[in-house]
C-alpha cells in the first residue's frame, strides 16, 4: 500500500550541496511527489554556527514509518550525518518525518 509522508530536510553543511543529494537519494526511498522551496533559517543553540537552509519533501512509499526512518537514517549517514550528543551540533544533513 502505497502512502504518503512529509519530510523536513535540512542542512547547515554545504547545503547547497547536501540538499539535492538528499532529494535525489529520497528517489530510491520512494517517490519525490513534490519539494517545497528552500527556506533560510537561523541556527538554534548555544553554540554561534552556520545558518540552515531547510526544504519539505511529500514522498509516496510503501514503507511503514518504522522502515522509512530506518531508511532516512541510513540516508543521512550516507552524507556524513553524525549523531552527536549535542542535539544542536551542524548536520550535513537532518530528515524528519
Amino acid at each position: 500500500m502505497t502512502e504518503r509522508a512529509f519530510l523536513s530536510v535540512g542542512s547547515n553543511v554545504e547545503p547547497e550541496r547536501h540538499l539535492p543529494l538528499a532529494a535525489a537519494l529520497l528517489a530510491d526511498v520512494g517517490r519525490v511527489f513534490a519539494v517545497s522551496s528552500v527556506y533560510h533559517n537561523p541556527a538554534v543553540g548555544p553554540n554561534a554556527q552556520p545558518d540552515f537552509l531547510n526544504t519539505a519533501v511529500l514522498l509516496e512509499t510503501t514503507l511503514s514509518a518504522a522502515e522509512l526512518r530506518a531508511e532516512l537514517r541510513r540516508l543521512e549517514a550516507q552524507l556524513g550525518r553524525r549523531r552527536r550528543p549535542d542535539k544542536f551540533a551542524p548536520r550535513t544533513i537532518d530528515v524528519d518525518i
